[in-house]
């Protein structure tokens, strides 16, 4: 195994940082390479430019590493959804994508549909909005000719099951979206048929660094539309509109800027060095730790818990059941992944993280018992009569409606254990009794503690 110390070293941003979904800062590797050929792009030496126009087959061969496939079927694109866009508008039939996915599939299907009229975009509204097996197995038919879908989840962090899904649809094609988990996730990237990605991200090589893998497959099948000047056959001085080429660079537009170029190959070459699977298993454990906080401090979570429901979520069919009786579902232990700019973290309120067959049984005028978070029926049971052998049990109702009253509500998230002092040192008085200061909006008793939870009557 690869040591990972010399990699991690290079790591040299603020610390705290945790938006690497939205954007990775610059390595200093990275921030090098485009200096030197910055300095090498000025000079006005032709074979100083020659050496960084090289730079574009270094990084499409390092790309085409990564995948595992040849480097004919690999093209560099200015974004992941300029590789989408050539993917999308040269395809005929229909594609299922997702009605809750990153815009960048939606939107450059439903361009296609709009522009040619040849694609047909069959949209699934998945629980959750992770694309399942079970999600894409309805919305298929022999109309069907390909499925788009992200690697990992923008909302909740889920990674796709591109083998089960491979398997579920045959010989159609699969369009991944792979920039949120590229460099950083081992996946299969046989099952794919077109990958789009980008580098800005966990590579860390900044924008301007797409890439696209169109297979063989693929290329049979999706026709180069918007094939530019970079995809056809022949040179400048070719006469007429020459075809395009046979390779993946048929699905470009115009040359690659060889600055992006040497960015992502530089990216790609520490990452490669350290090795992706070893990268892989270290962020993991940092995840793991990280839900691990957000449990201690009963932070909402939507990401799932374990590693096994990351690759496989369970069936949606006891959910269709449930709505085709009129119950509602399940309480799920699906909450907020900790990103600073999702704005539901706050609203969704609690949803237990338990399985179902750990929880205990709902007292009577309470939802599911729930060991980790407190609960707003508990206000309820604290009302309720002395169980008949359990000794103490009239004192714990004391101090837990002690707890309960005098715990200040912040955000929705109430304290879990009585250890810690609540922020502030604010005490809810009742009434004007109360020596410490209070504020008319927080709970002055255990019926108003519902507040606690928001949306939880």
């Amino acid at each position: 195994m690869n040591d990972l110390e010399p990699y991690l070293e290079t790591f040299d941003s603020a610390t705290g940082y945790l938006d690497w979904a939205a954007f990775g800062p610059l390595s200093p590797a990275v921030r090098a390479e485009m200096l030197a050929d910055a300095e090498l792009l000025g000079s006005g030496r032709r074979s100083s430019i020659d050496l960084v126009t090289a730079r574009v087959t270094e990084a499409r061969d390092l790309v085409a590493g990564v995948l595992g496939c040849a480097p004919e079927e690999v093209v560099l694109q200015p974004s992941t959804t300029h590789g989408l866009f050539h993917a999308m508008q040269g395809l005929t039939g229909t594609v299922v994508v997702s009605a809750q996915d990153f815009p960048s599939l939606r939107v450059t299907a439903r361009r296609a549909q709009d522009a040619r009229g040849l694609l047909s975009v069959r949209e699934i509204d998945p629980i959750d909005g992770i694309v399942t097996v079970d999600a894409v197995a309805e919305a298929l038919d022999d109309d069907v000719t390909a499925v788009g879908v992200s690697l990992v989840d923008f909302r909740t962090g889920a990674l796709a099951d591109l083998a089960a899904l491979r398997e579920l649809i045959g010989d159609r094609l699969l369009i991944v979206d792979a920039i949120q988990g590229f460099g950083v996730t081992e996946v299969d990237w046989a099952a794919a048929d077109v990958v789009c990605a980008n580098g800005y991200k966990w590579l860390r090589a900044g924008r301007g660094t797409g890439f696209a893998r169109f297979s063989d497959r693929a290329r049979e099948r999706i026709e180069p539309v918007l094939s530019g000047i970079s995809g056809m056959q022949g040179d400048a001085t070719t006469p007429g509109v020459p075809a395009p080429l046979a390779t993946a660079a048929a699905y470009q537009v115009a040359p690659t800027d060889p600055l992006a170029a040497g960015r992502l190959a530089a990216a790609l070459r520490e990452m490669t060095d350290a090795g992706i699977p070893a990268i892989a298993q270290e962020l993991r454990a940092r995840a793991r730790d990280v839900m691990d906080l957000a449990d201690r401090y009963a932070v909402p979570v939507l990401t799932p818990p374990r590693p096994a429901r990351r690759h496989r979520h369970p069936p949606a069919r006891r959910a269709r059941r449930r709505r085709a009786r009129g119950r509602p579902r399940e309480p799920r232990c699906d909450g907020d992944r900790a990103r600073r700019h999702h704005p539901r973290v706050a609203a969704r309120g609690h949803r237990c993280r338990q399985p179902a067959s750990a929880r205990r049984r709902p007292r009577r005028g309470g939802r599911h018992a729930c060991r980790h978070r407190r609960r707003a029926g508990s206000a309820r049971a604290l009302r309720g009569g002395h169980r008949p052998g359990a000794a103490g049990a009239g004192r714990r109702r004391r101090l837990r409606h002690r707890e309960l009253t005098r715990r200040t509500p912040q955000r929705g998230v109430s304290w879990m254990t009585s250890a810690r002092r609540p922020p502030y040192g604010h005490h809810i008085g009742q009434g004007a009794r109360s020596s410490r200061p209070h504020h008319d909006s927080w709970p002055r008793s255990t019926r108003d503690c519902r507040v606690l939870h928001p949306g939880r009557e």
